[in-house]
């Protein structure tokens, strides 16, 4: 198991697994299109560009692939903030769609920011079913991840994207209570 990294960790990536995308867009497509959708940690821009004109704020803690984003999805908003950092949590309070893609993984205390996330709001998020150097943890099956989360979110659809590797990722869709 690895353990929580620094912004600079993720400078040079440049990922992109497009079914993961595509599925989280799946999941975002009952979101009104007028309402904002957030996602914490953004990365490179990957969604922003997919979702296109829609209303969008990518936030994440690396200025670097920021610039990335920017780049990317011109039309899009983002921020620099670090969501280990609960002071970041205001940024989002008056948004109801919210976006995690491989992070939650990333940081120990990951169910604060699902906890910050306002009552009602849809989530899609993903986590992983194998270990990395950058992974505080992973889960064997969607229960473990249930099982985790069920405090803060009420779980609807759920997929599981096989990555090339042979690794695979849950992708869920829910709304945080």
């Amino acid at each position: 198991m690895g353990e929580e990294k620094e912004a600079s960790f993720y400078t040079g990536f440049n990922y992109l697994f497009a079914p993961l995308y595509e599925t989280a867009f799946k999941y975002l497509r009952d979101v009104p299109f007028n309402e904002t959708i957030v996602e914490l940690g953004c990365g490179c821009g990957y969604l922003a560009e997919l979702i296109g004109n829609r209303a969008y704020i990518g936030i994440d803690f690396s200025r670097a692939v920021l610039e990335k984003a920017r780049k990317r999805a011109k039309g899009s908003m983002f921020i620099f903030a670090d969501l280990r950092d609960s002071k970041s949590f205001g940024i989002y309070q008056n948004f109801h769609a919210f976006v995690l893609l491989e992070i939650l993984e990333h940081i120990t205390a990951d169910w604060k920011i699902i906890a910050s996330i306002p009552s009602g709001s849809k989530v899609v998020f993903s986590v992983p079913d194998f270990n990395s150097k950058a992974h505080v943890r992973w889960f064997k099956n969607q229960e473990e991840v249930k099982e985790r989360y069920r405090e803060w979110l009420v779980f609807g659809d759920m997929t599981i994207l096989t990555k090339p590797e042979n690794k695979n990722l849950f992708v869920f869709e829910a709304r945080r209570l």
